[in-house]
């Protein structure tokens, strides 16, 4: 199969320059079905292939020859339906077969319509963790030497306990320390009332 793509004999070569060649795919296909060759600007004659370059800038859009290309390349995809399996570049590598992926990496991202379980997932969980722990060192950073007190959120304030939580924020912070607590009540209340 020979198909020519060049602009039609009634085109006016552009001002001050001469016609380009053609820009030919071709493809031929064997007896037994394989294909002998193709591809754009494919030149049997035996000549190097013949690739048309504008001789000016803004010569190409002027004469066509962008048309051109574009046409010879989707000459090319068609032959690939007749025979050849699909290919698709990914960086270095070729992507044949099965391989070739009918969406971009962004189109399927977009249009993904499931619900997003996955951040709920053991790795995701990990790390919203490690991000806490982040933060919260970074917070206390610049904090003076402290210490952290935890209790219970059911000690009443007429318990002894609590009296005696009081007195040891109290102590904590004359001793030059900054208390931290849960801040729930009960005895972290105590504790912070103290200091």
């Amino acid at each position: 199969m020979v198909r020519d793509v060049s602009p039609s004999a009634n085109a006016d070569p552009p001002s001050g320059g001469s016609t380009s060649p053609p820009v030919v795919s071709v493809a031929a296909e064997g007896l037994d079905g394989d294909r002998a060759d193709q591809g754009a600007g494919v030149d049997r004659s035996g000549d190097a292939p013949k690739v048309p370059t504008p001789t000016s800038p803004g010569q190409a859009g002027q004469s066509g020859q962008a048309e051109q290309v574009e046409q010879a390349g989707r000459a090319e995809q068609a032959g690939r339906a007749g025979g050849l399996p699909p290919e698709q570049r990914r960086g270095p590598v070729t992507a044949r077969g099965d391989q070739v992926q009918a969406s971009t990496t962004d189109q399927r991202l977009l249009g993904t319509r499931s619900p997003a379980s996955f951040v709920h997932s053991d790795p995701w969980r990990v790390l919203r963790i490690q991000s806490e722990f982040v933060e919260g060192f970074g917070l206390l950073a610049d904090l003076p030497p402290a210490v952290t007190v935890f209790g219970s959120a059911r000690v009443a304030r007429d318990e002894p306990e609590y009296e005696l939580g009081r007195r040891l924020g109290a102590a904590l912070a004359e001793a030059g320390y900054a208390v931290i607590t849960g801040g729930g009540p009960g005895a972290m209340e105590a504790v912070n009332r103290g200091a």
